[in-house]
């Protein structure tokens, strides 16, 4: 994977231009309104010493390390992504920890003195007040608030932000989509959920009744729970429809009228002319919940509400075209 982050691995080297910076560590996944805060924070005290701010991630999951051979839940945004919002919020670089025993095997203690003092010689640390780390996750934020004075860092512990009612983190996020709530979802992370898939064969059906769709497979990201969704999608890295956006209709779940049970992901390009997408990879940015997966009495009554489906995720598209140039021009 060429990203142009640090990668950290057993015996790499800290580059000097890294060292002496202000770090915040953690998985950042959804890299949310809260991450932003994070970053702000961080960026202010680099800024204040002349110094830059670093996001610290790891890849892969700690999960996969720990627990191999369990199913890995899907991200919320893979590594590139995430690596793109961090840069976004504020953090003038990223390092990944290249996931191993190297790493999770040290105690709190010596990951705080071998990898944050040694290693990247950090001036500072920016944490929320659940952070965790070290062997087993022994390591709190309140150690932090001792350990980094004692050594001579800057240790700012951020509170969370709330938002109806309740502190953003990505397990929120995750039970939100899980339900539907794809709305407040996108709220909580202050951008759209995006997934990107690999273009497959289906049953065909879509072309039979003249709505054709992409049939995707190989996700990226976790996904809402089933039902249709409004949608922006682009084929990434066609040369002749390359970065062109689409408004899109989506379905996820099953396909209960012609008595299908197997969970799909379908992805109807609005206006897009009928072309051979088959393992071509296309971007979905989720926009809003239209209605819930539902079984038809006929395929004409199926037809009808696809139609009217196609419509609302349209005027959700553009809706949302439109909001984005206003706040563009502010």
């Amino acid at each position: 994977m060429s990203l142009r982050v640090i990668w950290v691995d057993k015996t790499s080297v800290i580059p000097e231009f890294a060292k002496g910076s202000v770090l915040s560590i953690g998985k950042f996944d959804g890299v949310h309104l809260g991450h932003l805060k994070l970053a702000k924070t961080a960026r202010f005290l680099a800024e204040k010493h002349q110094t830059r701010a670093i996001a610290v991630t790891f890849d892969p999951s700690p999960v996969v390390v720990l627990s191999p051979g369990s199913p890995i839940p899907l991200p919320l945004t893979p590594l590139d992504r995430k690596v793109e919002l961090l840069k976004q919020s504020g953090f003038d670089q990223v390092a990944v920890f290249q996931t191993g025993a190297w790493l999770l095997d040290l105690g709190a203690r010596e990951f705080f003195d071998e990898i944050i003092r040694n290693r990247f010689q950090a001036l500072g640390l920016v944490e929320g007040p659940d952070f965790s780390f070290g062997k087993d996750r022994a390591g709190r934020a309140s150690d932090l608030c001792k350990w980094c004075p004692e050594s001579g860092l800057i240790f700012k512990e951020v509170h969370p932000v709330e938002m109806e009612g309740a502190w953003i983190t990505s397990s929120r996020i995750r039970k939100l989509l899980d339900q539907g709530e794809l709305l407040l979802t996108n709220q909580l992370m202050g951008h759209a959920l995006v997934t990107r898939g690999l273009v497959v064969k289906g049953a065909g059906r879509g072309r039979t009744i003249e709505i054709p769709t992409a049939n995707l497979d190989q996700l990226d990201t976790i996904l809402p729970a089933p039902g249709v969704y409004a949608a922006s999608a682009r084929v990434v890295g066609d040369a002749g429809i390359k970065d062109t956006e689409f408004p899109a209709a989506v379905n996820i779940g099953l396909q209960p009228t012609f008595g299908s049970f197997v969970n799909q992901i379908e992805v109807h390009l609005i206006g897009f002319k009928d072309q051979d997408l088959y393992g071509s990879t296309l971007e979905v940015k989720w926009l809003s919940r239209i209605r819930e997966t539902q079984r038809f009495d006929s395929v004409s009554k199926l037809m009808a509400q696809i139609r009217e489906d196609i419509k609302s995720c349209k005027a959700v598209h553009d809706s949302q075209v439109i909001l984005n140039k206003r706040v563009i021009n502010l």
